[in-house]
């Protein structure tokens, strides 16, 4: 199904037109940019310390044998 639609993406066009504009008109850029800026500056604000960041291959053995048995 995935091909069948990858090859008719040109029929697609007006399908991926329409969806833009509906995102567009309930999300437009200034308002998308506003609440990430708000969302950023909440984050700023927030009380935190520095951090080290560890990799989750660290805790797999702390996981249980099904976490990755589709890995």
């Amino acid at each position: 199904r995935l091909a069948d639609l990858i090859q008719d993406l040109d029929a697609l066009a007006p399908v991926r037109a329409a969806n833009r504009r509906w995102v567009l008109d309930r999300y437009p850029f200034a308002r998308t940019g506003a609440a990430l800026q708000e969302a950023v500056a909440a984050a700023w604000a927030r009380p935190g310390d520095d951090a080290v960041a560890v990799h989750p291959a660290a805790w797999l053995d702390t996981l249980g044998p099904n976490f990755t048995a589709y890995a």
